[in-house]
């Protein structure tokens, strides 16, 4: 479990996940570029920030991504940009609202098991200039933020958007 804040760099690189890590609440797990991370779940009650560059992603293959957000008072922030995502899932469907935001800018998502289920997210979330490889999308908001769509490659014959929710804030 991750309870300080923490920077994963190529030095300890490929980084083997076995089971569930935790990312405490308040504290942040930062994976810089080039880093690959294989495996394993990571649960984020704090932040997760994935930052590659446009000439060295950040990969993390067969990783589930789950936000822990169970209170609008205590977010979560996952922020991706120049990451890429193989296998695994990320905001997949728990039961239960995830109380956050989800940056993801300049990635690339392909294979991912399960959709993605963005629920009354608390500040803005967006995902722009991606390549969502099969990708579906469910969105729902209430008072606490947008969701916002732009810029985006959508491949494949399952890939799509659905907004089931948009009681205040608008999914753009």
């Amino acid at each position: 479990n991750i309870t300080t804040p923490t920077t994963w760099g190529l030095t300890g690189s490929p980084y083997m996940l076995n089971g569930t890590m935790y990312v405490a609440s308040a504290v942040s797990l930062t994976i810089e570029a080039g880093v690959e991370v294989v495996g394993g779940t990571l649960k984020v009650c704090g932040s997760l920030v994935v930052r590659g560059t446009a000439a060295q992603h950040a990969l993390l293959r067969d990783v589930v991504i789950v936000p822990c957000g169970l209170s609008a008072s205590q977010p979560h922030l996952i922020d991706l940009e120049f990451a890429r995502l193989q296998g695994g899932s990320l905001y997949y469907a728990t039961g239960d609202a995830s109380y956050g935001s989800l940056i993801v800018r300049d990635s690339e998502l392909s294979g991912l098991t399960d959709y993605m289920y963005i629920w009354y997210p608390t500040s803005t979330s967006v995902i722009e200039r991606s390549i969502l490889d099969g990708v579906q999308l469910s969105i729902g908001t209430d008072g606490g933020g947008a969701v916002e769509i732009r810029n985006n490659l959508f491949k494949g014959s399952h890939a799509y958007v659905e907004v089931w929710a948009a009681y205040s804030k608008p999914v753009l």
